[in-house]
């Protein structure tokens, strides 16, 4: 009963702190910035993986119609913004108050109300503790959304109802874990949390006294920002807690397959971003040009000569493709680079050669070349680059005055880990995590099903809004070949795996338009198709190799570089605030500071 009280407790100092806190533009932005991430990031990583855990991957289009509904009905429904609004507020408390009835059953396993207490031991009580923790938060938003203008008594009731189904949650343990665990529950669960996103994503509060200028602006982003740090640790603390459990296995393995990615990428994307830098800041007009000459077929066989061998991955690449057509690269040079670069570095090849056979090293370098030359030529020959801001330049400094190798250094730096972190990484984390969520879903034995005629377009598909790495992908190939999967279909996953994503399809759509990032997906996908099985009809007898993937271990790079490419994001995002740093990726439904909604 102590910790039913306390659950209670924590869940009205929200509102209390709330209160307490003087209504100025920086102490709200700071609480915006705390709920954003807190309670985005409790949907995101504790009650999806919950609702994928019973629901499957339908889950996720569920709680996609939950999260687009809402702004989709704003559009249909002129005039009813605050109607639609509304709903959506009900329907994301509402699936507050079901998370409410879990936290009050997690809350009596340790006091031993569920007649398993005996079982859970230290666990129950690590599980209690995290309930108390996020309660705060949740209390807060209530408050924080409800009272501005619904009023006192809404918000107060909003808070009872989530006070009684923790009493009932914690009264009827058993009944209430069976009822949540059901696959129509999962999928209901998982629409709430979307329309709760919804409501997340707008602002109720914004600039309430009218000062908009730039020092209050700058000023505002960082006490934005050290809410989002604030709200960040403590779900850090709440999902570590969560992770201890056996019975959060997607939890842990999403986690885990984040932590991998990030590991094997964080040395690539520093090189990529250093590089990057460097690349603007000492660049000269000579190489552009020199991409820029002949034909399309040309630029394009020039783009791909040059990115085929580098060894950097899907991730790290993005931030040279825009450096490239920042500098002027015609698109046709810069696409079958980003294309080429990716597919087939010379680690990846070195490793096909052990683990997939020479036949299948070939038929992957051979294909790799001819997709990155053909997306060049297609994409690039209707691509158009959206204008980019034009660098301030001083009005004293001469035309003939070149700056200093100190000047370019300090100017590429800041180009590269500043500038392109802020532009590329919200991409580059979020494409992280869809195929951590991606994960689970395909070890769940959801392939052993699929007929042969489905295995090259179902590969193709797979691997093009996921992140993967041609180097990390090899081993997984290697394991698919061995379980049955006909060269061809793994070549199309390792074709369109490290060249398309939901990273590379943002940049695209951010520089060239959402017609070019469309097209380009859409000719690597023909094109891909038509390599594979042209693979399958000329290797009729491929054997694969028998080999083994031994476990990834951490090396000191890796190690080095996993923090500092934290810190560059870290910093990016306390510095322009969440709600900017993920602006790009949401557009649609309006994330940006710039929409509110009548609250």
């Amino acid at each position: 009963m102590s910790l039913l009280i306390a659950s209670i407790v924590t869940l009205f100092s929200g509102p209390l702190v709330y209160d307490l806190l003087p209504k100025r533009n920086q102490w709200l932005n700071l609480l915006d910035g705390f709920i954003f991430i807190s309670i985005g990031g409790l949907v995101l990583a504790m009650i999806l993986p919950e609702t994928l855990s019973h629901g499957g991957w339908w889950s996720l289009l569920f709680m996609l119609i939950g999260l687009l509904l809402p702004s989709l009905s704003e559009r249909i429904f002129h005039g009813r913004t605050r109607e639609t609004h509304i709903v959506a507020l009900f329907l994301g408390f509402l699936g507050l108050m079901l998370h409410a009835m879990a936290d009050g059953a997690i809350l009596a396993l340790p006091e031993g109300h569920d007649h398993h207490g005996h079982e859970h031991g230290v666990s129950g009580w690590s599980m209690a503790l995290g309930v108390l923790l996020h309660r705060f938060p949740i209390g807060l938003t209530i408050w924080w959304f409800v009272r501005p203008k619904q009023g006192l008594g809404w918000a107060m009731a909003t808070l009872l109802l989530i006070g009684a189904g923790t009493i009932v949650g914690y009264g009827a343990a058993p009944q209430v874990i069976s009822m949540l665990s059901t696959e129509g529950m999962a999928w209901f669960q998982a629409f709430v949390g979307g329309s709760l996103l919804h409501v997340v994503f707008h602002q109720p509060h914004v600039h309430e006294d009218g000062d908009h200028d730039h020092h209050h602006e700058k000023e505002n982003r960082w006490f934005e920002g050290a809410g989002n740090l604030i709200g960040a640790v403590l779900l850090v603390f709440l999902i570590t807690e969560h992770l201890n459990e056996a019975s959060s296995p997607w939890l842990l393995k999403m986690s885990q397959t984040f932590v991998d990615l990030a590991r094997e990428s964080a040395p690539a994307l520093l090189i990529a971003y250093v590089l990057a830098g460097l690349i603007s800041g000492f660049m000269p007009d000579s190489y552009i040009n020199w991409l820029k000459g002949g034909s399309r077929a040309r630029q394009a066989t020039r783009g791909m000569l040059v990115g085929l061998p580098l060894p950097i991955c899907s991730c790290g690449v993005v931030p040279l493709y825009h450096t490239l057509i920042r500098k002027g690269a015609p698109p046709a040079a810069a696409m079958a680079f980003l294309i080429a670069t990716p597919e087939l570095g010379l680690d990846a090849l070195l490793l096909s050669l052990p683990l997939l056979g020479t036949e299948m090293t070939l038929a992957r370098l051979i294909a790799a070349a001819l997709v990155a030359l053909m997306v060049g030529i297609a994409a690039g020959s209707f691509a158009v680059t959206k204008p980019q801001k034009e660098e301030k330049k001083s009005c004293c400094a001469g035309a003939a005055h070149k700056p200093s190798f100190k000047q370019k250094l300090q100017k590429g730096l800041r180009e590269g880990l500043v500038d392109l972190v802020d532009h590329t990484g919200p991409w580059i984390l979020i494409g992280l995590a869809i195929a951590a969520i991606a994960d689970p879903l395909m070890s769940s034995g959801m392939l052993t099903v699929l007929p042969k005629w489905a295995e090259i377009p179902f590969f193709a598909l797979l691997g093009m809004p996921i992140y993967v790495c041609a180097t990390g992908a090899t081993p997984l190939i290697a394991v698919f070949l061995l379980n049955g999967v006909s060269p061809g279909a793994a070549l199309a996953f390792l074709l369109t795996g490290p060249a398309t994503n939901v990273t590379t399809f943002g940049v695209l759509a951010e520089l060239h338009g959402r017609r070019t990032a469309v097209t380009f997906g859409a000719v690597t996908l023909l094109l891909t198709l038509v390599m594979a099985y042209a693979t399958n009809a000329l290797l009729t007898d491929f054997t694969p190799v028998a080999a083994t993937h031994e476990h990834a271990h951490w090396t000191w790079y890796q190690i080095a570089a996993l923090p500092m490419l934290a810190g560059l994001y870290l910093y990016s995002l306390i510095r322009r605030g969440a709600r900017t740093f993920f602006a790009g990726l949401v557009a649609e439904i309006n994330i940006g500071p710039s929409h509110a909604h009548d609250h």
